[in-house]
C-alpha cells in the first residue's frame, strides 16, 4: 500500500544537480569507494545469500563496489519480515540511480525493476511526488522494496543526464535535524553539497562514471526512524582522535582501529581509523561501555 504521508522524497531533480558545489571536495577520500559501507550482521549463510542480493543491483551501477560487508554473529537470530508499522520507517534506504537513454541502453530500468519484482523482494510503499519537472512526463511514484523489516530498504531512479548515483539515505527523527546534520559534516570531515529544510546531501566517493552519495531525508513530525539492528554505518576516518571531541554519544574500542558510537537518532556508526591510532592520545573522558544491540530479528531471504 502507498505511504504518500512519509513526503516528497524530490532527491535526484535537476536543480539539485546544478547546485552541487565541488569547492571543498576532498579529493583523497573521494577517492576511496569503501569511505562509507553498511555493515550487516546475521547468520552466516542469510549474510553471504543477501549480499549476493544486493550486489546484483550494484553491479548496475559499477561491479565490485564494496558498499557492503558482512558481520558475522555468534548466535543465529530468529527470522521476523513483518511490515513496521506505519508510525515509522526502516531508517536506512539504498537508491540507485541509472541512465536509461541510448548510450547505456533503453532496458536497463525496466530490468532492474523487474528485478526488485521477484522473491524475496518485497513491495514496501510508494512514494507519490508533488510536483514534476515538465507537464510532459508523467509524476511516476517512487516504490520502495525491502527484504526484511531488519534490513535497508531499496529504491530505482533514473537519471536523466550526468553521472549515476548509489545513494546511502538516512531516514532522520524532525526534532534531530539539526544535530544529524552538524554530526555527519562533522565525522564525514567535510561540509553538504546540498541542504534544504527536509534533505542533505554528501557525495563520499567520486568516479569518473558515478558517484556514492550519503544523504539525511527528514521525515515528518508524525513519523518515526525505525533503527535498524542487522545494517550499520561503517565510516572510515583519518584520526580518532580528531572525531571523539563531536560526538555526542560515548564511543568504545572494538579493534585496534575501530571504534563504535551512536548518532543522534541512535543509529549504531562504527569509525575505522585509517592512520595511526596513539590511544594515550584519546579523549578517554568520551569513552564508556558501548551498550550493542543484538540483531534479533534477522534476515528474511
Amino acid at each position: 500500500s502507498s505511504l504518500s504521508s512519509f513526503g516528497s522524497l524530490r532527491s535526484e531533480t535537476e536543480s539539485e544537480l546544478a547546485n552541487l558545489s565541488e569547492s571543498d571536495v576532498d579529493f583523497t577520500a573521494l577517492s576511496d569507494p569503501g569511505r562509507l559501507t553498511i555493515h550487516l550482521s546475521g547468520d552466516p549463510h542469510e549474510v553471504t545469500q543477501i549480499l549476493a542480493l544486493y550486489r546484483s543491483i550494484l553491479n548496475w551501477v559499477q561491479s565490485d563496489l564494496p558498499l557492503f560487508q558482512p558481520e558475522v554473529m555468534q548466535t543465529t537470530p530468529v527470522l521476523n519480515p513483518d511490515i513496521a508499522s506505519n508510525s515509522s520507517l526502516p531508517a536506512l534506504c539504498v537508491m540507485v540511480f541509472l541512465r536509461d537513454d541510448n548510450m547505456h541502453g533503453s532496458e536497463r530500468i525496466m530490468l532492474c525493476k523487474k528485478y526488485f519484482e521477484k522473491p524475496p523482494w518485497r513491495f514496501h510503499h510508494s512514494e507519490t511526488y508533488s510536483d514534476c519537472l515538465t507537464k510532459i512526463s508523467p509524476c511516476v511514484p517512487l516504490d520502495f522494496y525491502y527484504t526484511s523489516e531488519n534490513l535497508p530498504l531499496w529504491a530505482l531512479r533514473q537519471v536523466h543526464y550526468g553521472k549515476e548515483h548509489i545513494r546511502i539515505l538516512l531516514f532522520t527523527n524532525p526534532q534531530t535535524w539539526e544535530q544529524m546534520i552538524r554530526f555527519y559534516k562533522h565525522i564525514l570531515t567535510k561540509d553538504a553539497e546540498l541542504i534544504r529544510n527536509d534533505f542533505c546531501l554528501f557525495t563520499v566517493h567520486s568516479d569518473i562514471h558515478f558517484d556514492i552519495q550519503f544523504a539525511l531525508k527528514r521525515l515528518r513530525d508524525d513519523k518515526q526512524p525505525k533503527f535498524l539492528a542487522c545494517a550499520t554505518l561503517n565510516v572510515r576516518i583519518r584520526n580518532i582522535g580528531q572525531v571523539l571531541s563531536g560526538l555526542c554519544k560515548v564511543c568504545e574500542p572494538m579493534a585496534d582501529n575501530k571504534w563504535v558510537t551512536a548518532d543522534h537518532d541512535g543509529n549504531t556508526v562504527v569509525l575505522e581509523s585509517m592512520g595511526f591510532v596513539d590511544r594515550s592520545a584519546v579523549d578517554v573522558s568520551k569513552l564508556s561501555l558501548f551498550t550493542e544491540t543484538n540483531c534479533e530479528d534477522g534476515f528474511y531471504v
